[in-house]
């Protein structure tokens, strides 16, 4: 089944248990409107939400969300990566250790990942720079569903290519720079809008951001904000 490249909102319902009976319960504002994200609760000896996970497709879950959620619950949130092509989930941060937050984490085992040129697709870039997140491993679809023009164009030479832009750092963990369409290049200058936004997001007064290219006459693009 061919399922599209774009952001979905996933999410699950935790099961918490009051009074001996099992309910349901939607957690705050942040979770479900943002990407993947999947709940996961106690079983039959425990009774408070022990973890959360967060899978990223785009935009990472802000900070002062997770400190909120964390402070409210107790619970350790860990964000990881995926796509429906990848059934679904390539990588996870470490549930042993403090989070890194801003970070997908590492690979899963058995699963290969590189940062290569956005623009030929094979060269792989050094640590701390960005590129577009490949990956390959035994969760990676065999292909689209009857559209082998698809499948060539994502599926090449064994490695999925994501349509997303990543930073791998020297430690070998994974943060989420952004879509790879979604690229501004002005006066030869790669700027990603997730970065910009999380900028204007620190201005006094700016609730929220959203950065786009416009096409430009001398520059190829410019940077807009909303």
């Amino acid at each position: 089944v061919r399922a599209p490249q774009t952001e979905q909102s996933v999410f699950a319902f935790l099961e918490l248990e009051a009074e001996g009976v099992a309910q349901p319960v939607a957690a705050c504002g942040e979770i479900g409107d943002r990407g993947q994200r999947a709940l996961f609760g106690d079983d039959a000896t425990h009774r408070d939400l022990v973890g959360v996970f967060e899978a990223e497709r785009r935009e990472p879950f802000q900070i002062e969300a997770r400190a909120e959620f964390a402070a409210h619950t107790g619970a350790l949130v860990v964000e990881g990566y995926g796509l429906s092509e990848a059934a679904p989930v390539t990588h996870v941060g470490h549930l042993f250790q403090e989070p890194r937050y801003g970070s997908i984490g590492l690979p899963l085992p058995q699963t290969e990942c590189r940062i290569v040129d956005s623009t030929d697709g094979t060269t792989v870039m050094p640590d701390g720079e960005a590129g577009e997140l490949i990956v390959r491993g035994p969760q990676v679809m065999l292909g689209y569903w009857d559209d082998p023009q698809a499948t060539r164009e994502t599926i090449r030479r064994g490695w999925l290519h994501t349509g997303d832009l990543a930073i791998k750092d020297a430690d070998g963990f994974y943060q989420i720079a952004g879509r790879k369409k979604d690229l501004i290049i002005t006066s030869g200058f790669n700027v990603y809008p997730g970065e910009v936004e999380a900028v204007l997001r620190e201005a006094e007064g700016v609730l929220d951001a959203a950065v786009v290219g416009q096409l430009d006459s001398h520059r190829g693009e410019i940077v807009k904000a909303f």
